[in-house]
């Protein structure tokens, strides 16, 4: 750090008329300054990034969306069975995100969403099969299904 110090003034201030001015194919001596500069301005980004992954801001960014019809809407048709119970159920589950198509990360989320969700509103349920698909074009974001032999077997 003293090196920074000592030659602040070389680095910042060198020009033509000093005999032993800075030039850009002699660089291995700020390379500290480089390094410390670096550091510094990605401290700052961070900083001033922090504010944008606030939750209150999700919120203002799904409405801002939705005004915009930036809305993706997904819709995840899944079966399942109560424990103890024959009857294969069938129902609809919707999730609403900002984007203007499905994509991965849009499908891994989504998936990470409904899991959850299902496992808390039928905790005695079996899921046998969920298919997602973008409401607007029918397109397919992602889907699964249990097999039947090892579906019947979980009663």
């Amino acid at each position: 750090m003293q090196h920074l110090i000592d030659r602040k003034g070389y680095y910042f201030h060198g020009n033509r008329q000093k005999p032993d001015a800075w030039h850009p194919e002699r660089e291995e001596g700020a390379e500290a300054l480089a390094t410390l500069a670096m550091h510094k301005a990605c401290a700052i980004g961070d900083e001033v990034a922090m504010p944008t992954f606030n939750e209150s801001l999700g919120q203002l960014h799904f409405e801002m969306a939705a005004i915009g019809g930036f809305i993706v809407s997904l819709v995840v048709t899944f079966k399942y069975r109560l424990e103890d119970e024959e009857l294969v159920r069938e129902q609809q589950f919707r999730i609403g995100t900002p984007g203007t198509e499905p994509n991965a990360k849009m499908a891994a989320l989504s998936a990470g969403q409904f899991l959850p969700w299902f496992e808390a509103t039928f905790p005695t349920g079996t899921l046998r099969s969920a298919d997602c698909v973008e409401e607007n074009s029918g397109a397919t974001v992602w889907s699964f299904s249990v097999d039947d032999a090892i579906f019947n077997k979980n009663r």
